[in-house]
């Protein structure tokens, strides 16, 4: 099972090494309307308001540009995966990081590697005097 918009690659990899594969189109993704956007995203996002987005597939880089056009100078665009990543570039846009796994620690890791990227690393705490 996979997205309705899975990149066949994986299917056709195995079909040509003689597998059998029946590809089955378990969810699809949709776009949001932008009425469904939380209140002020939009302004926030046009002021550079933003700054980082995690991208979880190249549907949702799609879906961004869609819904709030090309990020503003100074938004990250955190990819979690290599995929997506490429999907991202393709569409000619900057990925500040890719998570080395899919999974809530691995996106942190790359969201809080893309903000010291951008910004610095954070002060390490003093000792009182």
């Amino acid at each position: 099972p996979a997205s309705a918009l899975a990149d066949p690659a994986l299917a056709d990899r195995l079909r040509q090494a003689g597998w059998e594969v029946e590809q089955v189109a378990a969810y699809t993704t949709i776009t949001a309307d932008a009425h469904d956007l939380p209140p002020g995203l939009e302004r926030a996002w046009a002021a550079g308001g933003v700054d980082m987005v995690v991208l979880t597939a190249p549907s949702s880089t799609r879906a961004v540009l869609d819904l709030l056009g090309p990020p503003p100078r100074g938004t990250g665009l955190v990819a979690i995966g290599a995929t997506t990543a490429a999907a991202t570039r393709g569409l000619g846009l900057p990925v500040a990081a890719v998570a080395s796994s899919p999974t809530p620690e691995g996106v942190l890791q790359a969201t809080i590697d893309a903000t010291w990227a951008a910004t610095g690393p954070a002060p390490a705490p003093q000792e009182p005097p």
